[in-house]
Parts: structure tokens; C-alpha cells; sequence
């Protein structure tokens, strides 16, 4: 049976334009014909080996500018990039967090509209940043119910989890994004 060895990722920003060239390796007697050097776009964590005790740091952003001034000059689009964007880190963070970040973020929109699903997924992110504290080593202070409530007051939950996931990629020494880290698991 083959088994699928760590990915090793590699960053070139300037040729790839952000994207990563991701690299497979079997583990067996060699590569299997036609696998070996082949280039994927787009990084996905589902091939990642979650016991390796690696993730890939996130984006420190200023919260007053994720919570307010964004949302409002592109009237909202820029809060659901930022969802995405912060449920995919929490994936590439950990790869023992499960989620899927468009199911995250079409539960925020266009699930608004049968009402449920954006408090689902807001106490549901709360929970991830939970766990990427507890990947980071760090005391696990954000409080899902605390994210949920802040809905209700000027939406303030996402000026609460950006406070709260900069302080996680601190813990890291504010590495610049897509830096490999240590985790604990």
C-alpha cells in the first residue's frame, strides 16, 4: 500500500503570485511514475500530514480596519473575504480543525437569510480560534458565547476573534503568512 509522505510546500510569491507549489513524495520505494515533482495551485490542507506538528501561520491584520472602516467602504464584501480568509487559516493552522471555508461563509451568506446559520458559524469560528490558541500553546480565552453575543452589539465579534487571532500569530513571533510553525496537537 503507498503511503503519502509530508508535503513540502514551497513559497515563491514572486512567480506564483501568492499561490504555493506544493510537491508529492510517496514514502514507498520512490515515486510513482507520472506523481513525482508534479505542481498543484491552489494549497490544500487535506494533504498536509497532520502529525507532522507543522501549520502555516495567518495574516495579522488591524481589527479596527477588519470590523469597520473594510466592511463599510465595500459595503460588506470585504467581511465575508475576511470570514473566508480566517477559517481557512484555522484550517492551515491545524489540520485537526475541520472545516470547510465556503460552507462557512455561505452560512454567513447567503444563510443570513433563513436567520440560523451565520450565528451557527459564528460560534462555530469562535470554537476554531479555540483551538488554534490551544495549537499555539496558548491560554484558550476566546469564549464562542462571548463571539455569538457581540453579534448583537455593532457586530463587535469581529473586532474580538481579529484581536484574538493576533495574539495567536504573536505567539509565533508575527512570522510573515504561510510560515511553517510548530503546533502542539
Amino acid at each position: 500500500m503507498l503511503k503519502y509522505a509530508p508535503v513540502q510546500a514551497i513559497w515563491d510569491r514572486s512567480s506564483n503570485a501568492g499561490y504555493a507549489t506544493l510537491i508529492v513524495e510517496l514514502a514507498d520505494s520512490g515515486p510513482a511514475p507520472g506523481r513525482a515533482g508534479q505542481e498543484v495551485r491552489g494549497f490544500t490542507m487535506a494533504s498536509i500530514d497532520s502529525s507532522s506538528g507543522q501549520g502555516l501561520t495567518g495574516k495579522r491584520r488591524n481589527p479596527v480596519i477588519v470590523w469597520l472602516v473594510f466592511p463599510i467602504i465595500t459595503l460588506g464584501i470585504y467581511h465575508l473575504y475576511w470570514w473566508y480568509k480566517i477559517n481557512d487559516e484555522a484550517r492551515r493552522l491545524d489540520p485537526s480543525i475541520e472545516v470547510s471555508p465556503i460552507l462557512s461563509l455561505l452560512a454567513l451568506f447567503p444563510g443570513a437569510l433563513i436567520i440560523v446559520p451565520p450565528f451557527v458559524t459564528v460560534y462555530r469560528t469562535g470554537d476554531r480560534i479555540r483551538a488554534m490558541q490551544r495549537a499555539a500553546g496558548m491560554t484558550q480565552d476566546v469564549l464562542p458565547i462571548v463571539g455569538l453575543l457581540l453579534v448583537f452589539v455593532f457586530s463587535l465579534y469581529a473586532l474580538y476573534y481579529q484581536i484574538s487571532l493576533n495574539g495567536v500569530w504573536a505567539t509565533f513571533g508575527n512570522q510573515p503568512e504561510n510560515s511553517s510553525v510548530p503546533i502542539q496537537s
